[in-house]
């Protein structure tokens, strides 16, 4: 079931509520491939999963929800867009949810203020992050002193704007002027209307708008960066006391890279349901971005974790003493298949 942002936190909080238990909300998945079997006879275990962006970054957990790998692997799983990490963070921590995708940046800021959270694998571990800018603007230095539009100020998007302008010579923070103007289309309209005169994207949207004679100024994954740009976080409790549970979330995950990677149908027929474009060009163009950088792996590596501690740290000092392993615990990663 494809939901919007658009109150899903009391959706979350309602299902909760009803099944009586942490990480029992949600119902059982529907959607292209939904409805397959579970290996065994046992009924399915409902989870909801919040997730940050509905993007190609996640497209491991769509496959895995529309290709019926959550079922396979005995969960019913209900995904949720709540349109910034910030929220899906604050539901895991205030325990309605038991796991959550969002990014690492949001991740280490809830374990640095003392929650009891835990990262165990990653989603994307690279930055797929174009820079688009209105026709007259060719490069990053011409973004100066012009006003560029992100979906929340404070999050990845917003590092990875720092990030990308500073390789091209620019402080954004005193070159340019940063504005919140919510999710992508918003984004995008205001391009088109002169509000802002760039601002971040992923595939298939920067393509959209570059058709429409917008520049692609800056791509990171260009830059081949190790950073988590999405990772599975989840209650450490949870984590302990059903461990089966949470292994078999992760190992979902990993399986819904594969299928990715391996079923270009089914890739792309579930970007076309998630993201609601039926230009196949388009979708295929996004598949052959995300196919090269969706890789395999299950835990990010940990120089990428590194640099968002450190990126944590420059506003919240009780961070400076994290350890890469304070943030992830790599052993359930050692129990998948």
């Amino acid at each position: 079931m494809r939901l919007t942002a658009v109150g899903l936190l009391a959706v979350i909080l309602l299902g909760v509520g009803c099944a009586g238990s942490p990480g029992a909300a949600g119902v059982a998945s529907s959607g292209p491939g939904a409805g397959s079997a579970a290996a065994t006879d046992q009924p399915l275990e409902r989870l909801t999963i919040p997730v940050s962006q509905t993007t190609a970054s996640n497209a491991a957990l769509f496959v895995a929800h529309d290709g019926g790998i959550f079922e396979r692997n005995g969960l019913a799983v209900e995904l949720v867009n709540l349109g910034a990490g910030q929220p899906a963070q604050a539901a895991l921590v205030s325990g309605e949810v038991v796991v959550t995708a969002a990014s690492d940046l949001v991740a280490v800021n809830a374990i640095a203020a003392g929650a009891n959270v835990i990262v165990v694998g990653v989603i994307l571990d690279t930055l797929p992050f174009q820079l688009i800018a209105r026709p007259e603007y060719g490069s990053i230095p011409d973004l100066r002193d012009t006003t560029i539009g992100i979906n929340r100020l404070g999050g990845l998007p917003h590092f990875v704007l720092r990030y990308m302008m500073r390789q091209g010579g620019v402080d954004v923070d005193r070159d340019a002027r940063v504005v919140q103007m919510g999710e992508q289309p918003e984004r995008m309209a205001g391009l088109r209307s002169g509000a802002i005169q760039a601002t971040l994207l992923q595939p298939p949207f920067g393509t959209i708008v570059e058709r429409e004679g917008f520049r692609i100024v800056g791509d990171s994954a260009a830059l081949g960066l190790a950073y988590p740009n999405g990772v599975l976080t989840m209650n450490r409790d949870w984590l302990r006391t059903r461990r089966d549970s949470a292994r078999r979330v992760l190992q979902s995950v990993l399986d819904g890279k594969r299928a990715f990677r391996s079923d270009r149908e089914l890739a792309i027929r579930t970007m076309q349901h998630w993201f609601q474009i039926d230009d196949v060009a388009l979708l295929e163009d996004t598949y052959d971005y995300f196919s090269k950088i969706l890789e395999e792996q299950v835990l990010p590596r940990p120089e990428g974790v590194q640099l968002v501690i450190d990126e944590v740290a420059t506003e919240h000092p009780e961070a400076r003493n994290l350890r890469v392993e304070d943030v992830v615990d790599s052993s359930l990663a050692g129990e998948l298949r």
